[in-house]
């Protein structure tokens, strides 16, 4: 899967694009301050800018689902709550991925990864410390290209 959210068999649509880009800036944000906003703070920080949002519209967004938004307001107000310029919301054909989220993508990557090991982890049971051992070894030479 790509970081808009599509894959090599079919494109994605401008919506699921879209809401690939904002879930990564959830993620972002989530690296910068140790969680991510919720739905509450992410509508009174647009409300700030001085738009409305509903909680039901911003899962839309988050989910890409319903039709793709054009209200550039609410678009040019989520740019400024997530410190990215309006082009990487507006414009989806755009590769070009923010300073912001470019420079955390590996702790990102390496942070959803510590999720997953860690909910395998608790869902084996009781497993050896030697053989933790020897999964964490081997998820490691993976990462280092050495399989």
């Amino acid at each position: 899967m790509d970081p808009d959210g599509g894959n090599a068999e079919s494109a994605p649509t401008p919506q699921r694009i879209l809401a690939a880009r904002l879930n990564l800036l959830m993620d972002a944000v989530t690296v910068q301050q140790g969680r991510p906003y919720t739905a509450a703070e992410v509508i009174a920080l647009v409300a700030h800018h001085g738009v409305s949002l509903s909680r039901a519209r911003w899962s839309y967004l988050l989910n890409g689902t319903r039709a793709l938004t054009s209200d550039a307001r609410l678009l040019v107000a989520l740019a400024k709550v997530f410190e990215v310029e309006v082009e990487y919301l507006v414009d989806l054909q755009s590769t070009l991925v923010p300073e912001l989220v470019e420079s955390r993508i590996e702790l990102i990557r390496r942070l959803r990864e510590a999720r997953v090991q860690s909910f395998a982890a608790r869902s084996v049971g009781e497993i050896s410390p030697g053989l933790v051992r020897h999964i964490a070894d081997y998820i490691e030479k993976r990462d280092a290209g050495g399989d």
